[in-house]
């Protein structure tokens, strides 16, 4: 027969077993699955970090290349700009514009340069011109003006009907002008 140690010997190893088991879960439950989750939050985490060290390269490759075009289009502006001319040299232009209107045969009322207007990268003087003549000497002195070794934009055309020419044949139109010269800055 089974004394009463023994039996209390086998009572015990299934009651310790159970302790040991129970204490198992809640130490898995307790220490084990928060480790787990942090290793998942830190895997997240990883992930997270490599997508964005692959954005930073992507954006230093993308940059190192914009920066190169960027500074072939500054060296291409720096050439252009130099073919500018450094003021706006409206004296010569003014003789210009009176050379052409007096081979065409237009009326000049008034040269009047109107100052520095603001423009991207450039400068640009204005002069406000009054005309008068037939459209067809109108239409030639633009063309002409067109054709200058400088930039010269007519921004503004304003046209109305004048007086009648010689022999009533044609009726003259008066026009006003506001002519941009453009010039660059050579200093940088």
């Amino acid at each position: 027969m089974i004394s009463k140690i023994g039996k209390l010997f086998w009572l015990w190893i299934p009651l310790t077993i159970g302790l040991v088991v129970m204490d198992y879960q809640e130490w898995e439950t307790n220490t084990y699955e928060p480790l787990l989750q942090q290793v998942e939050g830190l895997k997240t985490e990883v992930a997270q970090a490599e997508a964005s060290l692959a954005r930073v390269e992507e954006y230093r490759k993308r940059k190192d290349e914009k920066l190169a075009e960027y500074n072939a289009l500054l060296d291409e502006f720096e050439k252009v700009r130099k073919e500018f001319p450094a003021s706006p040299a409206l004296p010569s232009l003014l003789k210009s514009l009176a050379d052409i209107s007096e081979r065409i045969g237009l009326e000049f009322s008034n040269f009047k340069p109107a100052g520095e207007v603001p423009v991207e990268l450039l400068k640009a003087a204005q002069i406000d011109v009054k005309i008068k003549g037939s459209y067809v000497q109108l239409m030639s002195f633009l063309d002409q003006v067109s054709n200058l070794q400088r930039i010269v934009n007519a921004e503004v055309l304003t046209l109305k009907p004048g007086t009648t020419l010689e022999n009533n044949q044609f009726r003259s139109i008066d026009a006003e002008l506001k002519i941009l010269t453009y010039y660059g800055d050579q200093g940088g």
